[in-house]
C-alpha cells in the first residue's frame, strides 16, 4: 500500500476511531449511486463487486451500516446535488475540493488517481516525452477535460500550455477527436480508460510517459444525509481494514487482476 496514504489513513481515523474502538457500532442505511466504472465499480446493484464496493462494503459493515445501490441514470452534476440535499449519502472516486466541503465531508482517502497520455495507435514513438512538462512549446495537441482536476502540478503545467489544449465534455469526446485527428493525445484515468478503449477495439494506445498522480481518492459524504458519527464510524472502519489486512488483501486481488501496480 503507497505510505503517504497509509500515513493519511492512520492519521486521519485515529481521533475518530478511538470512540469506536471498544466495539460500538452505529446503526445506518447509506445510499450510493451505482454505475459501472471498471475496475472501481462493477457487476449490477444487486450484485456489486469492484475496488471501490469491496473498499466500501468492508467499511460500512465495520461502521454498522448496510449500503443501498441506487441503479438509475444520474448525471454528475445532478448526483453532486443529491449529495448536497441528502438524498444521496456518500459518492465514490472523488476529490477534495473547498466548494463541496460547504455541503460534504470526506472520508480518509483509501487510493490514489493517477492519469496517463493516450494517443492513436502506433505514435507513441513520434512523441518521445518522458514527463507533461515535455508538451510545453512542442506542436502537441493535448485534450483534456474540461473542469477536471489533474493535480497542482499538471494543472499549472496545462495552464501554460495555452493554445496547445483543447478542452472536452468528457472521454468519448477526448477519444473522438484522437481518432478525427482534431488532438494528437489527451489524458485519462488508468486502468479504466486502457480497459475501455481496448474492449471498443480503439485504435488508440496508452503512451509510456511518466503516470501523472491527481491526487488521492475518498468517499464524499453528505452532511444533510450523514451524521457525524457515522462518518467517523466509516472512518473507524477504514482503519480496521487496513489494521487487519483486508485493505491489502483487495489491493493485492485487484493488481493481480489487472496488472495495477498503483492504487
Amino acid at each position: 500500500m503507497h505510505k503517504i496514504l497509509r500515513f493519511c489513513l492512520f492519521a486521519g481515523v485515529g481521533a475518530a476511531a478511538l470512540g469506536l474502538v471498544s466495539g460500538e457500532v452505529l446503526a445506518c442505511e447509506l445510499s450510493f449511486h451505482f454505475t459501472t466504472i471498471e475496475p472501481f465499480v462493477m457487476g449490477t446493484a444487486e450484485k456489486p463487486t469492484g475496488f471501490d464496493i469491496e473498499i466500501l462494503e468492508a467499511i460500512s459493515k465495520n461502521a454498522g451500516c448496510s449500503v443501498k445501490y441506487i441503479d438509475k441514470e444520474i448525471p454528475w452534476a445532478r448526483r453532486l446535488k443529491m449529495i448536497e440535499s441528502g438524498q444521496l449519502s456518500l459518492l465514490n472516486g472523488t476529490s477534495w475540493k473547498p466548494e463541496r466541503a460547504e455541503y460534504a465531508n470526506y472520508t480518509t482517502p483509501y487510493r490514489f488517481e493517477y492519469q496517463a497520455l493516450f494517443v492513436r495507435k502506433g505514435e507513441s514513438k513520434n512523441y518521445p516525452y518522458r514527463t507533461l512538462t515535455d508538451l510545453i512549446d512542442s506542436n502537441f495537441r493535448l485534450g483534456v477535460n474540461r473542469g477536471a482536476t489533474y493535480g497542482t502540478l499538471a494543472d499549472k503545467i496545462i495552464s501554460e500550455m495555452g493554445t496547445q489544449i483543447e478542452y472536452a465534455t468528457g472521454a468519448v469526446q477526448n477519444e473522438q477527436k484522437l481518432l478525427s485527428k482534431r488532438i494528437d493525445g489527451y489524458l485519462s484515468f488508468i486502468p479504466y480508460e486502457s480497459l475501455y478503449i481496448k474492449s471498443q477495439g480503439f485504435a488508440i494506445e496508452q503512451h509510456p510517459m511518466e503516470l501523472i498522480n491527481t491526487g488521492a481518492v475518498y468517499f464524499m459524504v453528505s452532511k444533510k444525509g450523514v451524521s457525524l458519527e457515522n462518518l467517523n464510524g466509516l472512518n473507524y472502519g477504514m482503519a480496521k481494514i487496513i489494521y487487519d489486512g483486508t485493505y491489502d488483501q483487495i489491493v493485492a486481488k485487484y493488481s493481480k487482476q489487472y496488472g495495477v501496480s498503483k492504487w
